[in-house]
């Protein structure tokens, strides 16, 4: 298997990982309502009513077409498969300078990941975008460092 076929591999996980939830978070509400919601008196009530309320954070669930944050947030899982198509156009001065800037755009994405991974507890698409983020990025720095020390010819 080439590092560009995992390249390629990885870039379809980290885009899969948009539709899965990432992480999963609760609420609790821990009202004590003291009041009467019909007559204002003064209830007896010896506990307080508690509600659960779980959140799961799924960024294709969330996606809104007319906000530019959802753009972004598209973006952070995307841009490995849109410069896998940058790359399928001819043209070598373009290709050198994404893949000196790749490594740079996976540590903007594992920024935003890692903040959403930290509101909860880590569900598949979490581990799956973390892992196929962390491959992503060796293998682009591994590439990039390539590129570096080439010589021309």
């Amino acid at each position: 298997m080439t590092l560009g076929l995992l390249k390629k591999i990885m870039a379809l996980l980290l885009l899969a990982s948009f539709f899965l939830p990432l992480s999963r978070c609760e609420l609790i509400d821990s009202a004590d309502l003291g009041l009467s919601p019909v007559s204002g008196e003064q209830l007896q009530t010896s506990k307080p009513i508690t509600k659960t309320r779980y959140y799961e954070l799924t960024p294709a669930a969330a996606f809104k077409v007319g906000k530019s944050e959802s753009w972004i947030m598209l973006l952070v899982f995307a841009w490995p498969t849109l410069i896998w198509g940058i790359h399928l156009i001819p043209g070598e001065p373009a290709k050198s300078y994404l893949v000196m800037l790749e490594p740079f755009f996976c540590l903007g994405s594992a920024f935003y990941i890692g903040e959403a991974l930290a509101i909860g507890e880590i569900l598949t698409g979490g581990y799956i975008a973390a892992m196929s983020l962390t491959l992503y990025f060796l293998l682009a720095c591994h590439e990039a460092y390539r590129n570096m020390v080439r010589k021309p010819t």
